[in-house]
């Protein structure tokens, strides 16, 4: 055994040190993507905005935003359903729920929401508040429509391992709720930016002032999305029907969703 041992390391001095984390990772899409959203779900901000909403968080000794939110008991809100709103509401298309490409996140204007604890806070409330309201929104749609004739093409949105197709929706409803279709991104930081601290507001004021006005709409969504997948199911068989619904709402243009859910919602107040 020798008296000496040399250990190589390396220095670097950066102002964010999420820069480096990002530049030394050469991992796969999901990896980096995972990667870049962890700046974003920690569990010390889980635990502050969770209890702002007034839900029981045990003592501080959890190690992940994972974790904390599995403490959340009112909720019983998900890390994945999280991370796929985070998606949906801040990449370039919402349909990145499905794809998961780190090139589509706008982390620009995640990093100029987040420069301020308070914004911090402030955002991660508002997702949460989401998420709170989306699943008794999701109850009542499965309550309400349940007929033989139908239900069976789409109870893939009610299963707990398909997050996927509930992110997707929750967006759209939210985006119809705010008037405001955010898969029409602008390309300047700080007009995007400003556009969602007005966005995220105008969903916090409904959900908090108006949860009926969002159950409507969340309803209105699941309707448009639920119709245009009716047609699936005729002489296939069931991995045929999931593969097909999967590709269906994969490849379903946002904006065009987006005016269908408006149509509904002002066809009802005629």
């Amino acid at each position: 055994m020798s008296d000496t041992c040399l250990v190589p390391v390396k220095v670097v001095v950066a102002d964010d040190a999420w820069d480096i984390a990002q530049a030394t990772n050469y991992q796969n899409e999901v990896a980096r993507i995972d990667l870049d959203l962890a700046r974003y779900l920690r569990p010390q901000l889980a635990r502050r905005a969770a209890a702002r909403l007034g839900y029981a968080i045990e003592a501080e000794g959890e190690s992940t935003a994972s974790a904390v939110l599995s403490t959340i008991y009112q909720s019983k809100v998900d890390y994945e359903e999280l991370r796929l709103l985070y998606l949906g509401l801040f990449s370039r298309k919402p349909n990145n729920v499905f794809e998961a490409n780190y090139t589509e996140l706008r982390g620009d204007v995640l990093s100029c929401l987040y420069q301020q604890a308070e914004s911090e806070e402030q955002v991660f409330s508002v997702l949460l508040l989401i998420l709170k309201h989306s699943r008794s929104a999701l109850d009542y749609c499965q309550q309400h429509f349940d007929s033989e004739e139908y239900a069976s093409v789409f109870q893939r949105f009610f299963k707990p391992d398909k997050p996927v197709y509930r992110a997707y929706l929750v967006v759209a409803a939210v985006c119809a709720s705010a008037r405001d279709d955010i898969s029409v991104r602008s390309a300047v930081t700080e007009e995007e930016t400003g556009r969602m601290r007005t966005f995220l507001g105008k969903c916090r004021d409904i959900l908090e002032n108006r949860p009926q006005e969002f159950l409507k709409t969340y309803a209105y969504s699941f309707a448009v999305i639920a119709d245009s997948l009716l047609d699936v199911a005729g002489g296939k068989d069931t991995g045929d029907i999931q593969q097909t619904m999967h590709q269906k709402v994969k490849n379903m243009a946002f904006d065009g969703v987006y005016r269908r859910v408006l149509l509904r919602v002002d066809a009802s107040h005629v």
